[in-house]
């Protein structure tokens, strides 16, 4: 099975000029059987004749289909190959741009550059057909469904009764296969090529739709497009927006796109976020294939003579510089590496971009909580080692959290936040000071931590109405004569900051900590005992660190776990009490 291809410089000649690229024809046959024939013609981008793009998936890298291209073999993939079958036509030819055949893919001096034009390349082309594969009788249901319901935005649609046993099993399925399960959503590539082409046509076997009308049915709010939100912001979530929530990604970009010669900005770290569902088979791609999509690079480029550690170190230290700021570290869309296996030789405080997997973080956009100095010090001092340099105060170390964690109880759901909060109540603060330092009682700060004193959504801090009404709540939650009661959710639920709570706790697995100069913390439970606390500079949250080893000079090193909840140190109060607390230097591996 032949997986690597020879690319004749016979068939592929030098490109000479600036937005230079290569053009493939594919000449007609009445014969749907007959061998694929194409030719190459070089071209200029926005002089040439119009042309097709063709957006696919690679699958494995097994080139074992031949085609002619300029009368020599040429091997390509076994699904471009069957896209190539379906798009011929029988009389004329067709002017398509395809990357396996238009780039030397051998060369990576051409790589390097054509993949700095891609962006233009969609931009220009007449239309960008979605290659989605063969004949498929549930795509061709899901058009058919998507036809239907022209003139429906998506609000009105999820009114129809979506969530019904006949949604979810004749339309909804139709419509996950289509717009969810099909692989080449997930492909980074794809994601660019979508975004930027001002037409776009999904292609299944000769089966078409215009993507047109998944916009039209994805219109009908507003919602937060930034590396922080979900597809769909704070909307409940529901079959419907679930089926469609990558198309909702790729659209926002669409709009964002459309908008960028007006002024709209379209940031490195929103687009890398937005689009981490995707894979692709290269690690660096996570980051080059999504560059087109971003109005500022912040000098990243595409460059395959750099390892995929050099890439992310690099891309990482753009983010950090270019805002002076730390919300890369403390408000990681992606998951920590040191909860699952590393990229070989990838630093705990460089985000793995080819993550799929969310990372869990305390929403701290928008200024609901400011801790420390609201910038750092740039450019970031990174050594050789792989180590980073940052400045803050030192608030304690973390005690052993006590207590049950709520996926660990047999109560039933109804009863689960009351044996999960009534545990860590009388675990943790049987030993605490009835007053907290900030005046309140041991109980009130005690729940406020575990909701971050936020409630939602959209998310917001608790006001003072909000925190009287909610203590009632816990109150009763806590009582001794509500111990061997019946009680259901509904004490919780009525919480202004149930949402918030259920999210963290139960979705989320954070825990309740006790520092060990008595400040109440919520951390993610990988957080241990012996960890530090700290407030950055340029952090929103405060931080857990943990302390892994000295280097040569004797200075401690400090994995970053995660963001936290510090209970009367979420506005600033360091500062304000600064001589009470080290400032210094945290060295992070």
């Amino acid at each position: 099975m032949q997986t690597e291809r020879e690319s004749s410089p016979r068939i592929h000649r030098c490109l000479s000029f600036d937005f230079e690229f290569r053009l493939v024809i594919l000449l007609p046959s009445p014969d749907f059987e007959s061998q694929i024939e194409c030719r190459l013609e070089h071209a200029i981008l926005g002089q040439c004749q119009p042309y097709e793009a063709l957006s696919y998936v690679w699958g494995k890298p097994e080139f074992t289909q031949p085609i002619l291209l300029d009368s020599q073999e040429f091997t390509i993939t076994p699904n471009l190959e069957s896209a190539l079958r379906h798009l011929r036509r029988q009389g004329e030819e067709r002017t398509l741009w395809i990357d396996a055949i238009c780039i030397n893919q051998e060369d990576l001096a051409e790589r390097r550059e054509q993949v700095g034009y891609m962006r233009r390349i969609y931009s220009h082309c007449s239309s960008d057909i979605c290659w989605l594969g063969a004949e498929d009788a549930q795509f061709t249901r899901g058009m058919e469904i998507i036809r239907t319901l022209q003139g429906f935005n998506i609000k009105q649609i999820d009114s129809l009764g979506w969530g019904s046993d006949e949604w979810d099993q004749v339309h909804g399925y139709a419509i996950n296969r289509l717009l969810s399960y099909c692989s080449i959503w997930t492909r980074v590539w794809v994601m660019q090529e979508i975004a930027c082409s001002p037409r776009v046509i999904l292609t299944c076997g000769t089966e078409t739709l215009d993507w047109s009308l998944v916009e039209a049915m994805l219109d009908g709010g507003q919602y937060y497009t930034d590396a922080f939100h979900m597809s769909f912001s704070h909307s409940v979530r529901s079959p419907l927006t679930e089926s469609l929530s990558r198309a909702k990604f790729i659209t926002t970009q669409r709009e964002i796109m459309a908008k960028i010669q007006e002024g709209e900005e379209s940031r490195l770290l929103d687009v890398l976020a937005r689009f981490r569902h995707t894979v692709s088979t290269d690690p660096r791609d996570k980051v080059y294939g999504l560059l087109g999509l971003v109005s500022d690079t912040l000098g990243v480029e595409a460059d395959y003579t750099k390892s995929v550690v050099e890439t992310y170190v690099g891309v990482t230290l753009a983010l950090i510089n270019s805002s002076a700021n730390l919300d890369i570290l403390c408000q990681c869309p992606w998951k920590r590496l040191h909860m699952d296996r590393q990229s070989e030789g990838l630093p705990n405080w460089v985000p793995d971009f080819s993550s799929r997997e969310d990372g869990r973080y305390l929403f701290a956009q928008r200024g609901i909580y400011s801790p420390g100095r609201p910038t750092c010090s740039v450019p970031c001092k990174f050594r050789e080692s792989g180590t980073i340099l940052v400045n803050g105060f030192f608030l304690g170390r973390l005690r052993a959290s006590k207590g049950i964690h709520i996926s660990e109880t047999s109560a039933p759901w109804e009863k689960v936040f009351q044996v999960t909060i009534r545990d860590w109540y009388q675990k943790n603060l049987g030993s605490v000071p009835p007053q907290y330092h900030t005046g309140e009682n041991q109980v009130q700060a005690f729940w406020r931590t575990l909701v971050a004193d936020c409630k939602g959504y959209p998310q917001q801090r608790l006001t003072p109405d909000d925190i009287a009404h909610d203590h009632m709540r816990i109150q009763e939650l806590l009582s001794p004569d509500k111990e061997e009661s019946p009680l259901t959710r509904a004490i919780v639920s009525r919480m202004q900051s149930y949402k918030i709570l259920a999210k963290l706790i139960r979705q989320e697995r954070w825990r309740f900590f006790i520092s060990v100069n008595g400040l109440f913390v919520l951390a993610l439970e990988e957080a241990s005992e012996g960890d530090v606390l700290v407030v950055l500079d340029g952090a929103k949250t405060p931080m857990v660190l943990r302390p892994m080893r000295k280097d040569v000079d004797g200075n401690v090193l400090y994995q970053p776990i995660s963001g936290a909840y510090v209970h009367g140190f979420m506005d600033g109060e360091v500062l304000e009490l600064e001589h009470k607390f080290e400032e210094q230097a945290f060295r992070l591996i």
